[in-house]
């Protein structure tokens, strides 16, 4: 089944999987060699970066310490922006083998470029975070409900093909076998119906994170039928299934495992979750400008980072900060020559924990708090994460849902889907205002439901005050 696809991507989880356990010196010289070959790379053929290290003072982009690869500015969206395509891709390598992404952020989307081998990598890094320690194996029948259909489903010329039987057809018709998309299209076919035996279902749309029964009764009727054994959505889904379980008495659908995607799980979503549809919510980390980059093991506190695919830094008014500080995370590819990013900036909330991790792995484990345009500064400088607001509010037994939403001028507007009949808005409003720091009263709405934003995704809050957060 793998062959059409040229994919090694087996062989290269089983190095994924021994490197996870080699020792931390071993692993820190290997990510030197990688960092410094791909830093030399694009100081000679990205015009972007040969700018960007000459003025750091990186002659011919050499790099000798870390601390050389700390005097580099990190690389932000509106770099790739402003850059994208001609000075941020190498003028080197087999073009015909490259393939264009889209991202799909919560409030901006860009475009990235994969080389084959950085495709190949994100195969078997997808592959370690979905079998470690896991009861899913390649194989297993899979479901998956992205958030953006369009995105999903739809390529640059229109919808995407979804049988392989008929994507080879019709390229032997038309004699396609040597247009290098059609190929792609065929690989990633092959990879998602056969080797994955994966079921995509439609996102729920402009429905917003409240589904009515009859969809969600729709949607355990299909993953019945389908009998995944592993669940991929967003957050908001899987809890708007459990919520329909819970209410309706319905069976749940027999899944192993759920695996939220795109966005945060707050603690007690996550506990919510597996106590009513019954599987194991299992965690991984990744992004589409970056591939994976991290996922959970048995002991499930905090996710195993991906060493030797990337290098990764947390820092806060740009120095690198202690284990278990907050920071934003920056992220430098070391494989993908096509269009390799340095120190760039994902966007999140993290902190990391290095100590030895029960389950054996010596790579250092992370935490994601959200993103940094979701997190609010108190007025006495103390810092509320994406994560902080969700645990707090989603304990509140009148709180089914909820969108937090801080102005320029500083008020607070809070969004409340009501759980229960005894709901009040006054003294819910009262214990936000205190758990926020608020010096104004708040601003309480009932809704029926959150909307998402364009990409699909769910926003739950929007801050004005996260730029006092010096990440």
């Amino acid at each position: 089944m793998l062959w059409p696809t040229r994919s090694s991507f087996q062989r290269r989880a089983k190095e994924i999987r021994r490197r996870q356990f080699w020792s931390v010196e071993r692993r820190r010289e290997w990510q030197m060699e990688k960092l410094v070959a791909i830093v030399k790379h694009a100081a000679e053929t990205i015009p972007f970066y040969r700018d960007r290290l000459a003025e750091a003072g990186l002659v011919n982009g050499h790099l000798q310490s870390l601390d050389d690869l700390q005097r580099i500015p990190p690389t932000t969206k509106d770099d790739l922006e402003a850059n994208f395509p001609d000075r941020m891709l190498s003028s080197v390598g087999d073009r015909s083998d490259w393939r264009w992404f889209g991202t799909r952020g919560t409030s901006r989307r860009t475009i990235v470029v994969y080389d084959f081998l950085k495709r190949d990598l994100g195969l078997a890094g997808i592959n370690v975070s979905m079998t470690e320690d896991a009861p899913y194996r390649y194989g297993d029948r899979s479901a998956f409900i992205p958030p953006d259909a369009c995105n999903t489903l739809c390529g640059v010329e229109g919808l995407r093909e979804t049988s392989v039987l008929h994507q080879l057809g019709q390229m032997l018709i038309q004699r396609q076998w040597n247009d290098s998309d059609k190929v792609g299209d065929l690989r990633t076919l092959v990879m998602n119906n056969w080797v994955k035996r994966q079921t995509l279902l439609p996102p729920f749309g402009a429905v917003g994170s409240t589904i009515d029964d009859e969809s969600a009764g729709w949607y355990v009727q299909q993953l019945r039928t389908a009998r995944p054994r592993l669940l991929k959505a967003l957050p908001e889904y899987l809890y708007g299934l459990a919520q329909y379980v819970e209410r309706s008495g319905d069976a749940p659908p027999q899944i192993k495992v759920i695996k939220p995607m795109g966005a945060l799980m707050t603690a007690p979503i996550k506990k919510y979750v597996e106590n009513v549809l019954g599987g194991e919510v299992r965690e991984d980390y990744g992004s589409s400008d970056m591939g994976p980059m991290a996922f959970d093991c048995r002991e499930r506190s905090g996710m195993h980072l991906f060493e030797d695919l990337c290098y990764f830094e947390v820092v806060c008014n740009g120095k690198p900060v202690e284990d278990g500080q907050l920071g934003t995370l920056l992220v430098t590819e070391l494989h993908n020559r096509a269009m390799p990013l340095i120190r760039y900036r994902i966007g999140d909330v993290v902190h990391i924990d290095r100590s030895p991790c029960p389950c054996g792995r010596t790579t250092s484990r992370l935490f994601t708090e959200g993103r940094l345009e979701n997190t609010l500064v108190r007025p006495n400088g103390t810092v509320l994460t994406d994560a902080a607001i969700g645990n707090y509010l989603y304990q509140q037994p009148q709180v089914s849902d909820y969108q937090l939403l801080e102005r320029s001028n500083g008020r607070m507007e809070l969004r409340v889907v009501p759980q229960g009949s005894d709901f009040s808005s006054d003294s819910l409003a009262e214990e936000a205002q205190q758990f926020l720091d608020s010096p104004r009263p708040i601003l309480l709405r009932q809704v029926r439901t959150i909307a998402p934003e364009g990409s699909g995704k769910f926003c739950h809050c929007k801050s004005s005050s996260f730029t006092a957060f010096k990440a």
